[in-house]
């Protein structure tokens, strides 16, 4: 009986025994099953998630290949484009090269044909001038009729003023023009240029009025001043009527005088006035019955004006007549009880050329020696004399031989005779 009941005890603790052991056994493996399974559901998720955004990057893929075949076949069809312009660029620029060879030829004949219309334009009036001062020479005398006398005078010396004009604003130009400052009395100038012209007043029947108080006085260059009142008269004077009025005022205002130059003639419309100055304007008056204005009396008045530091301007109204003023330095006032003949800031005690040396006189002998042979109205042969002379880099000869050439603007024979007598 214990024996059986011993049996029975250990065969339930075996049972028990292998019952926990099946437990445990099975219940880790049944754990582990269930960790794999939940593990295999993950697994599962995440390659759809994987797979889900691997076939959107592959769309995104698909789509940036697309894009970028796009963008290609642009660039490529852009670079066909820009290569067929550069082409058209290289067949331009040969033939804006092959143009501009063109002008740069036609450019280079058209300075030398102006060169030389320069040359031929000078040449002709320096040789102008010669028959001109014979003309006028030859009005001197009695045999001529005094009126006609006085005609020939007249167009004679409006053709030799235009010369001038001509010769001087090609030096203004060319910076040639050499300005000699003196001290002035303004009354004196124009009394005295004035004298010169009152046969073209007479001749024209105008009446000349002057209001130049003897006070007046300026620093400038006598000679440009009265090229500037001689163009400044003779324009007044030929749109001036007959039995018309011109007048002379000065005045003055902080260190400058100003002169003015007043007609009653019939004036130049507005639109016109602006252009006054310009090279070769005609005059406005064309239905005058003598009018042969060039504009470049005007011309030469602005250079002049503005060279010698001042300004002109016009003022005019059709009917009522026109008013030209210009300024001029103040110049030192010099009492009436003291010489008052002009006055200039300087006295040169040396003769002109007496700067050149021994040696230069000698480089340039046989040309003195050639233009003591000439008249200073052989212009053109003067010239060709002292164009030669510019093979001598001298500075003091090339200053002596353009004092020569300056004596033939203004037909002074005294001061050429003077330049020339140095050997």
């Amino acid at each position: 009986m214990n024996s059986e009941l011993i049996v029975i005890i250990s065969s339930v603790f075996s049972l028990v025994a292998i019952s926990a052991f099946l437990f445990l056994f099975f219940g880790h493996y049944l754990k582990i099953a269930g960790e794999n399974k939940q593990l295999k559901y993950k697994i599962e998720e995440i390659d759809e998630i994987v797979d889900r955004r691997v076939k959107e990057r592959t769309k995104q893929l698909e789509n940036m290949r697309d894009s970028i075949s796009d963008f290609a076949v642009q660039r490529f069809e852009l670079a066909q484009e820009l290569e067929l312009k550069n082409v058209r660029i290289l067949e331009q620029k040969d033939f804006t090269d092959k143009q501009s060879e063109k002008l740069r030829v036609a450019y280079e004949e058209i300075k030398r044909l102006e060169s030389f219309r320069q040359q031929m334009v000078q040449m002709m009036i320096h040789d102008l001038k010669n028959p001109l001062n014979l003309i006028l020479n030859l009005t001197d005398t009695e045999s001529i009729p005094a009126n006609l006398r006085n005609i020939i005078r007249q167009i004679s010396y409006e053709m030799l003023d235009l010369i001038l004009n001509l010769l001087e604003v090609q030096k203004f130009k060319e910076m040639k023009m050499q300005v000699e400052n003196e001290n002035i009395q303004l009354s004196s100038l124009i009394k005295n240029l004035t004298d010169k012209l009152n046969l073209l007043f007479v001749n024209s029947s105008i009446e000349l009025k002057t209001n130049v108080p003897p006070a007046y006085w300026i620093t400038t260059d006598r000679h440009i001043v009265n090229r500037i009142l001689t163009n400044l008269l003779s324009n007044a004077i030929k749109y001036t009527p007959s039995g018309g009025l011109i007048q002379i005022s000065v005045s003055q205002k902080d260190n400058e005088i100003l002169v003015e130059i007043e007609d009653n003639g019939n004036g130049i419309s507005e639109d016109k006035i602006n252009s006054m100055f310009d090279m070769y304007n005609q005059g406005a008056n064309s239905s005058l019955l003598y009018n042969n204005s060039t504009g470049i009396g005007l011309a030469y008045c602005k250079l002049a004006v503005e060279a010698l530091g001042g300004k002109i301007g016009i003022k005019s109204e059709i009917g009522k007549g026109t008013l030209v003023g210009f300024t001029l330095n103040q110049g030192s006032y010099v009492a009436e009880n003291k010489n008052t003949k002009d006055i200039p800031d300087k006295i040169e005690n040396k003769l002109p050329g007496s700067e050149l040396t021994e040696k230069d006189i000698k480089l340039i002998r046989p040309y003195i020696a050639d233009l003591k042979k000439r008249s200073i109205f052989e212009v053109t042969e003067i010239l060709s004399v002292t164009k030669k002379i510019d093979c001598y880099k001298n500075t003091r000869i090339i200053k002596w031989k353009e004092l020569v050439e300056e004596t033939l603007y203004s037909a002074n024979e005294k001061k050429f005779r003077e330049l020339i007598d140095i050997d």
